[in-house]
């Protein structure tokens, strides 16, 4: 079932232990994958082939966070040959491994989460567990990998460990989403500080600016 993502960041933040406590409440939990222990990355990152500027929307993304907060990135692969855990972004058009994971049988079941929805799912095949993160664009890549980082996956610098199982999916329920900002009282505000604000609205998955520029 797709649930809608929460336009503000203080509904986000509200209903996000009312959500999380509803999913472990509702489905049956395995015992958490463990992505880092002992200062060792055991997961690799499988992103998707992108072009433009948002070409690294993905790695950007995750290693943004994950440096930023506990000071590791997560490993790179263009192939998930080997066993181990994997996280795996695109869809079957832009990365090959989903493109044979969707061959030998799964169903990302993407078609109606628009541009900027997506789906996070486990996956075991064999010796190899995959955490896929689903999207028909790179905006819904980008929602997708800070939910995974968010809120799937409990970190320190020392321990990284991601939920099992998952199936969650996620559209705006508004495409137009903002909050109302006032420049023209801001008056010893810096260029840093106003990209410090611009990268929390993305962080809460607001995509467009509101600003009164006279008092």
């Amino acid at each position: 079932m797709i649930r809608k993502l929460y336009q503000t960041g203080a509904a986000r933040m509200l209903c996000a232990g009312v959500v999380l406590a509803s999913l472990v409440s509702s489905s049956t939990l395995a015992d958490p994958v463990v992505l880092r222990q002992n200062g060792t990355t055991s997961a690799r990152l499988v992103p998707p082939t992108l072009t433009g500027p948002t070409a690294r929307i993905v790695e950007a993304t995750l290693d943004c966070y994950l440096e930023r907060f506990y000071g590791w990135k997560l490993p790179q692969t263009k192939t998930a040959d080997a066993p181990g855990v994997y996280i795996v972004a695109g869809n079957a058009e832009n990365n090959p491994v989903l493109q044979r994971l969707v061959e030998d049988g799964l169903t990302l079941d993407l078609a109606d989460l628009g541009d900027e929805g997506f789906r996070i799912v486990t996956h075991e095949a064999g010796e190899k567990k995959y955490v896929i993160i689903g999207a028909n664009a790179p905006l819904g890549l980008k929602h997708g990998c800070q939910e995974l980082v968010f809120y799937r996956i409990g970190a320190t610098t020392a321990l990284a460990q991601v939920e099992w199982p998952l199936n969650v999916s996620m559209k705006p329920a508004f495409g137009y989403r903002s909050i109302y900002m006032l420049p023209c009282w801001s008056a010893y505000d810096s260029i840093e500080s106003w990209q410090r604000i611009l990268k929390f609205n993305s962080e809460i998955t607001l995509n467009r600016c509101w600003f009164w520029l006279a008092g």
